[in-house]
């Protein structure tokens, strides 16, 4: 049997499976076996059969399912305590301590790009301290690898650390002072991973002229791609 192209829209990284609807392709509305005693030929046919077909599948995955799935997460946010007094050697004011210690980080705005030459990243990191705001928009690489024992995609992202910074600014006797102060937190967006996405079996409805059927597919020996947008992965299909 010629192998069939099927394309699938893949809706991995939901909290739960959802099932796929689609359409048998032409010359694939009923499955040979040596009983068809319903009207689709499917309970009798022996499993053997089904496995025996294995038509050639392509699953895409966009990269928008990946965005959601890091968006899931967001902020993501890191709190803490500094405390920083001015120095004494500043007259009048040294040793005072002039801010609230209390400090917040975040990320947010984790999107990801796939392209055929790589994978690319990007972040917003925002921090308050001192009464005073933060930023910064990071970009790195990463990659995107499939797991074929665990089923799933994971997303890896390069080391990229960024340490927030403020610059407190102290005027004494018509006399500016100004220190650079970090924040005792360093934010690495290597350490900062997706949930796996899970590649699910699903459930596939096709149409004949005798009414409507239901089976289920598993992709299986899946070998990936990275495309302009979107992964693809071209596998073994079994219907079952």
């Amino acid at each position: 049997m010629a192998a069939a192209l099927l394309v699938l829209q893949a809706l991995a990284g939901a909290p739960a499976a959802r099932a796929i609807e689609g359409t048998v392709l032409e010359g694939m509305e009923s499955f040979p076996g040596p009983e068809r005693t319903t009207d689709f030929g499917v309970s009798t046919t022996p499993p053997d059969v089904f496995d025996s077909m294995k038509p050639d599948a392509v699953v895409e995955i966009r990269e928008s399912l990946f965005n959601e799935a890091a968006a899931a997460i967001e902020p993501i946010r890191v709190t803490g305590r500094k405390e920083w007094r001015v120095p004494d050697w500043v007259p009048l004011v040294g040793g005072e301590a002039i801010c609230d210690p209390e400090y917040t980080a975040d990320v947010t705005g984790i999107t990801l790009g796939i392209a055929p030459g790589g994978v690319t990243g990007r972040a917003r990191i925002r921090a308050h301290w001192c009464g005073q705001a933060f930023t910064a928009d990071v970009d790195t690489t990463g990659d995107i690898v499939y797991d074929p024992a665990e089923r799933h995609f994971l997303v890896t992202i390069a080391p990229t650390s960024v340490t927030p910074k403020f610059v407190i600014t102290i005027d004494v006797r018509l006399k500016e002072y100004k220190f650079e102060v970090p924040l005792p937190v360093t934010i690495d967006l290597a350490g900062i991973t997706a949930p796996p996405i899970r590649v699910r079996s699903f459930f596939f409805t096709y149409e004949t002229s005798k009414g409507s059927g239901t089976l289920h597919g598993t992709p299986r020996n899946l070998v990936l791609f990275k495309r302009n947008g979107y992964l693809e992965l071209q596998s073994d299909l079994r219907l079952w």
